[in-house]
């Protein structure tokens, strides 16, 4: 859906209203789209293989059979890579969701050019949300310990 409405957005500023410049807001836009792009092929490649690998391997043990040792599967290293997957898929979906806002404010500051009380306010919204980013990505780090030292 992300990926229609943007490839929509561009089409429309560039092939209908015939707009030549790229500006930062459709920079916000292409980068979080990117973003969103690289975390769902993270979360695909490398979180559904460790959340089917882990499911084999626990059922293998529960039902008092030995994982077979062909299939290398290590659970310790799976559990202890898929918080760090995890964490970085949730941070690409977060800076996608905030590059998504981000857009839209570059795009208010454009249409409220040369309006001083309404520039005060856009400069505080910016802040705020430039600040809410931040905290956004530091909170997954700071409260999850590393798994690998969990693990041992």
């Amino acid at each position: 859906m992300a990926v229609l409405a943007t490839i929509a957005r561009f089409f429309i500023q560039y092939r209908i209203q015939l707009k030549a410049s790229f500006s930062f807001d459709d920079a916000c836009l292409a980068l979080g789209l990117g973003t969103l792009t690289t975390a769902i092929v993270i979360f695909h490649h490398h979180i559904i293989k460790f959340l089917y690998l882990e499911a084999y391997a626990t059922s293998l043990v529960t039902t008092g059979n030995v994982i077979p040792e062909h299939l290398g599967i290590d659970i310790a290293n799976i559990q202890g890579e898929y918080p760090k997957r995890e964490r970085l898929v949730f941070s690409l979906i977060w800076a996608t969701v905030v590059l998504a806002k981000f857009s839209f404010l570059c795009l208010f500051k454009k249409l409220i050019n040369n309006i001083r009380n309404l520039e005060i306010y856009w400069w505080f919204v910016f802040m705020a949300n430039l600040t809410v980013f931040g905290y956004g990505f530091s909170v997954d780090y700071m409260w999850c310990p590393e798994s690998s030292a969990v693990r041992k």
